[in-house]
């Protein structure tokens, strides 16, 4: 049995080491593969990755930043084990046990493709399994019967069976950055496969790590284009532009009443109303 880990790392100097060294404590370590995909990072990352490397590690320097999810899919075209495992560079395993746990999980629910981890912020809050999608409540149409009651989890500790990743051909290549492991999920369920959750292992999460070099006003702009495009996939066009047509306008009414009481959030509605619009704009179907 052998373990692929992938990391996606971008502006993640100050993190990668510790999430690595988490992985080299584990107790099937000699069974794992780990790959370190750098998206083009402009800070010492791949200068602090190139000590990282190993016979165990293999680092994947790019050119450009392709997103998270293309990242994700180069590394995996050198896996051969028979899981993957998502890891977010700023993010740590907390006992030598928790991949084997996670393998262990895998192997007693052969109908779960996809297996997500607690997931705690340094806050303590705790970032649980999902069991609807992005606005499907505000949807008239239904994603249909899919298997087992969770819907998504997060890609910041996903495991994913290699046999599963490679029948859905893996991530989007569409989306950049947000929306993507929903997306995954979501078709990893249409497949006929559940998505399971161990809280028995737990990961412990920095969050945004990467994304927080963005200014603000861009960070949201990139989780609503996620969003959208995640609409946009798997939902009819009439209903999706519905949604965003309301969206516009709620998030105009929040960007008025915001704007001088708290710029931060009225920078978040500003970028929410921008995507909107954007997207409506270049819609097929009114």
């Amino acid at each position: 049995m052998v373990v692929d880990i992938i990391i996606v790392t971008y502006f993640s100097a100050k993190q990668i080491r510790d999430c690595v060294e988490s992985l080299a404590m584990q107790t099937i370590f000699l069974q794992c593969r780990i790959w370190i995909v750098d998206n083009a990072s402009k800070d010492a990352t791949l200068a602090v990755c190139k000590t990282l490397v190993t016979p165990n590690v293999t680092l994947i320097p790019l050119q450009t930043n392709i997103g998270f999810g293309r990242a994700v899919n180069e590394a995996a075209k050198h896996a051969a084990g028979e899981f993957i495992y998502l890891l977010n560079p700023d993010a740590i395993l907390k006992t030598k046990d928790d991949l084997a746990k996670l393998i262990e999980f895998a192997n007693a629910h052969p109908s779960a493709g996809v297996i997500g981890s607690r997931v705690v912020e340094p806050t303590g809050k705790e970032i649980m399994p999902r069991r609807d999608y992005p606005k499907e409540k505000k949807m008239s149409t239904s994603l249909g019967n899919l298997p087992g009651d969770i819907a998504w989890v997060i890609g910041a500790s996903l495991l994913i069976r290699a046999t599963v990743f490679n029948q859905v051909q893996g991530f989007d290549p569409d989306f950049f950055l947000y929306g993507e492991e929903v997306d995954l999920c979501l078709r990893v369920r249409k497949q006929g496969f559940e998505i399971a959750w161990d809280a028995d292992v737990t990961v412990g999460h920095i969050g945004s790590a990467s994304a927080d070099q963005l200014p603000s006003y861009q960070k949201k702009v990139l989780k609503m284009k996620g969003l959208y495009l995640f609409l946009q996939k798997h939902y009819p066009s009439n209903e999706v532009n519905r949604v965003m047509r309301r969206d516009a306008r709620r998030a105009l009414f929040r960007y008025c009443m915001t704007r001088f009481s708290s710029p931060k959030k009225a920078e978040g509605y500003r970028a929410e109303r921008d995507v909107a619009k954007q997207v409506l704009s270049q819609a097929t179907v009114p």
